[in-house]
Formats: C-alpha cells, structure tokens, sequence
C-alpha cells in the first residue's frame, strides 16, 4: 500500500509533516461523524484518552481541520443549491390566503429572519474584506 503525503503538503501549506496513522485517519473520520469525542473513540477503536492525544498532535488537528473545512464547504454549497427553493417555499406559504394566519405569519417571519441574517452577513463580510485591505492582506 501506497504511503499518504504529508498532511501538510496534500492541504498545500508547503511543510512536511509526518503522516497520519491508519489509526488517526480512522479517528479523523470518527470525529467528523460522530456527535462526542467518547463515541469517536468507541467508532474508532480507540481509548477516550488517544482522542484527547491525537488531538493534541498538530498534524492531527490540521488533517481535522482541513476535512471539516471541507465538510462545512460541501454543506454550504447544498444549501446555496437549496436555497432558492426553500425562499419559494416560504414566499408560497406567506402568499397563500387559503393557508392558515398563523402559517403565513411564521412563514413570513422565518424570511425575514433569514433575510436579516443574510444581510448581516454580506455587511460583515464587505467590512472584513475592507479592513484586511487596509491592513494590507487583501
């Protein structure tokens, strides 16, 4: 069987690290699908307390990183993908006089929720990407 590159060099960051063991990769995965560290280590095949070792290690931490980086990544491309029908959604239910008040209501309060978190977030990232420009990382 073929050895893995180092962590760092497959993430692109250029260093070497060693890498992971059959058994921290195993433990990487556990941790992205389960929902406590105790069940990570039952899944994994591991003690409780070679979690808490493994997370220790940089390599370790930066191979969990990057996986659920990705992880969040492929989340937020389902829900852009999702996102116009779910608004269809809500603006139908909002929209319907044969739907009851209290439907229509929370219907209409969800898309404003959401519309205002949306716009919070535009605003925050729009002031980010001005304030790393005049510090000079943009």
């Amino acid at each position: 069987m073929a050895k893995t590159a180092p962590i760092q060099q497959r993430s692109g960051q250029g260093a070497k690290a060693p890498p992971l063991t059959p058994k921290q990769r195993k433990a990487v995965t556990a941790l992205l699908s389960c929902r406590t560290n105790e069940e990570a280590a039952e899944q994994a095949g591991v003690s409780i307390a070679t979690i808490y070792r493994y997370l220790q290690d940089p390599a370790f931490r930066a191979e969990l990183t990057r996986q659920q980086d990705a992880a969040t990544a492929d989340a937020i491309r389902l829900f852009a993908a999702n996102l116009n029908a779910a608004i269809g959604v809500l603006v139908d239910i909002s929209s319907d006089t044969e739907e009851k008040a209290s439907s229509r209501v929370n219907a209409a309060r969800v898309f404003l929720a959401e519309a205002r978190q949306w716009r919070d977030v535009v605003e925050l990232e729009e002031r980010i990407t001005a304030l790393e420009a005049a510090i000079g990382k943009g």
